[in-house]
């Protein structure tokens, strides 16, 4: 049988301590309400059996009974009061303290989920040498500046989504990839070269203008990319 969450176990527990609470409540007053009434505590107010004539004494009846003990009715009805008040109150101490449990255990399975994520996100380094050889060669064989840039770009993001980093709703395409291949140890102010010139060559409305791209910036990714290589080579090497 598998354990409940925190949430469901705190929910059930509550659900027995009320109805624990209830029982109670209504055993103290089951067991109160003829003290109670014999103490004088309830009163019948019953108008019809008030207006019946009350029937001639006989002989027998005319015997007063024997006063009742004032003193042991009205000791047991409070010691039944206290034991039914101080059990309704540890049914509540034990209701707030499953709460704040679960509350509890909810904040510490969070941080080591957020871990386990993270863990999970890292790129293996096979995974990383595998997307840099395929945006290197992409970034040969393409016929203008332009477009050699933006295929690695894209050689570099396939790499990474085929080893099975999945980009998070709140990311864009570039700070995917940054934050990947960052996590591994890799240059940032090259990760960041290769994305302004991507932004470019994507989003610039100069960017097919020979005078934009030429093969400098096809050279400035290339060195790159080397760059990256060789700081991953030091990474496996360690």
């Amino acid at each position: 049988m598998h354990p409940l969450p925190p949430r469901s176990a705190a929910a059930a527990t509550s659900l027995i301590a009320l109805v624990a609470l209830v029982c109670v409540v209504l055993g103290a007053g089951r067991v109160l309400g003829p003290v109670l009434e014999g103490r004088g505590w309830f009163f019948d107010i019953d108008v019809d059996r008030e207006a019946e004539t009350a029937p001639p004494p006989t002989q027998a009846s005319q015997t007063p009974p024997a006063p009742p003990d004032p003193g042991s009715g009205h000791l047991a009805a409070t010691v039944l009061l206290v034991l039914a008040i101080l059990v309704g109150i540890a049914v509540l101490v034990l209701v707030i303290w499953v709460l704040r449990r679960a509350r509890t255990l909810r904040s510490a399975r969070r941080p080591e989920a957020e871990a386990g994520d993270a863990e999970a996100e890292l790129l293996e380094v096979e995974d990383a040498h595998r997307a840099l050889a395929r945006a290197r060669e992409s970034l040969e064989y393409a016929a203008t500046p332009r477009d050699a840039i933006i295929d690695a770009w894209l050689a570099l993001e396939r790499g990474i989504a085929e080893a099975g980093i999945v980009r998070r709703p709140e990311q864009t395409t570039t700070e995917y990839v940054v934050t990947v291949l960052r996590d591994i140890d890799l240059p940032d102010s090259d990760l960041r070269i290769l994305a302004g010139l991507y932004g470019r060559a994507l989003f610039d409305d100069r960017a097919a203008d020979a005078e934009a791209f030429d093969e400098g910036t096809r050279s400035s990714a290339r060195r790159a990319l080397e760059r990256l290589a060789d700081r991953l080579q030091e990474v496996t090497a360690r």
